[in-house]
């Protein structure tokens, strides 16, 4: 048992100590929602923490696999026709989750690196996957290392914004994000990189899976394993492509069954891109407490109908720091018509229409603003309804 004194910060007179798991600066209270803490003693100048942990992990940091949108000339769809790539997975809308099954305790990393330059721990935003059972087993063993997706478990147009809520919260609110909800990120795992402190990044896909469909098991809470598939078919692929759509996933990625984890081009994503050209209509205040909460969280954007009428079709970041200041300054104050009749149109990009009374389009951006133009496209949304 380690018992680790509290120290003072100078500028702030805040308390803190150094985890011994991960060697970060947190605070008693970051502490407290670990599986190695045992007791706080404190009084009002200082306090001491019980920890359980046996020492200190030394995280192994391989740069996640990538999956590529263009192949040998293909890109899009017809990505699907490319004969090396038979194995099919769905294509998640949640956040890259590297998890660590260690001897020391399980650690779950993103794709994103802190200023240490090392990547950034989420392990104690979702607690019931750090001291997930099935998790600690495998860091026995030897460390192990698996890629997967951690996702809320709901698949809608919030499916992102909801896990990255959770993600991106300090670990005290992505508890209480998800207590709240009732909705608990799951972990998705789709490879397997070391397994009992051996590297087996360059054993071929196939032998891999083949681990992970030996090594998890069906029906364990929060975690399961991928599903995924072989077609030779390639317009059975493109099929899958759109049953996928349908199903409200962003598409699928397509695998290469004999290549090592991380060769170029083993991983490809199939995804379709809209272009079209939108109008401003108005925009929304970013989130109160949030960074642009005095200035413009988001475009709200339209197109027109067939019978001329404009419609909305997203909502969307109106770029870097430096165009939403501009945008402001331009528009703040102004009402809805008076946005309009200034005739800002914007190059929208985007993944796909959702289907329903309100079509939309999913994961839109600004491409480039266009002053040459003032008008909008046209659109027939009736067919997406």
């Amino acid at each position: 048992m380690k018992i680790i004194e509290s120290k003072k910060e100078t500028s702030t007179g805040n308390l803190y100590h150094y985890c011994p798991i991960n060697n970060l600066k947190i605070n008693k209270t970051d502490c407290t929602i670990c599986t190695y803490h045992r007791a706080t003693d404190e009084n009002q100048a200082s306090y001491k923490i019980h920890c359980g942990a046996t020492g200190t992990a030394e995280l192994i940091e391989p740069d996640p696999a990538k999956a590529y949108d263009t192949h040998k000339k293909l890109k899009g769809l017809a990505l699907c026709e490319s004969g090396d790539h038979i194995w099919i997975e769905p294509k998640l809308d949640g956040v890259r989750a590297i998890v660590h099954c260690t001897p020391n305790g399980v650690f779950i990393t993103t794709r994103r690196r802190d200023k240490t330059g090392s990547y950034s721990q989420i392990q104690n935003n979702v607690p019931h996957l750090r001291g997930h059972s099935f998790l600690e087993e495998l860091g026995k063993s030897g460390y192990t290392i698996l890629d997967g997706e951690v996702i809320v478990p709901v698949v809608n147009e919030q499916t992102l914004p909801l896990t990255m809520g959770v993600v991106g919260s300090k670990p005290e609110r992505a508890i209480a994000l998800q207590q709240e909800t009732g909705m608990w990120l799951s972990l998705n795992i789709f490879d397997i990189l070391f397994l009992d402190g051996q590297d087996i990044r360059q054993n071929q896909f196939y032998l891999r899976r083949s681990i992970l469909e030996t090594k998890i098991p069906n029906d364990i809470p929060h975690i399961r394993l991928v599903d995924g598939y072989v077609e030779l078919d390639s317009r059975k692929r493109k099929q899958a492509y759109h049953e996928a759509l349908d199903n409200g996933l962003e598409g699928i990625i397509i695998k290469d069954r004999q290549a090592a984890y991380g060769a170029s081009h083993a991983w490809l994503k199939v995804k379709e891109k809209i272009t079209l050209d939108a109008i401003v209509t108005g925009f929304e205040a970013g989130s109160v407490g949030g960074k642009y909460q005095d200035t413009i969280g988001a475009f709200n954007v339209a197109v027109r109908t067939p019978t001329g009428a404009l419609e909305e079709i997203a909502k969307v970041s109106p770029g870097d720091d430096l165009t939403r200041a501009e945008m402001y300054a331009k528009l703040n104050g102004l009402t809805e018509q008076q946005i309009l009749d200034l005739g800002i149109v914007v190059e929208m990009e985007a993944q796909r229409w959702t289907t329903g009374e309100n079509p939309r389009l999913r994961h839109p951006r600004i491409v480039r603003y266009r002053p040459d133009r003032s008008e909008p496209n046209t659109v027939d949304l009736s067919q997406y309804k």
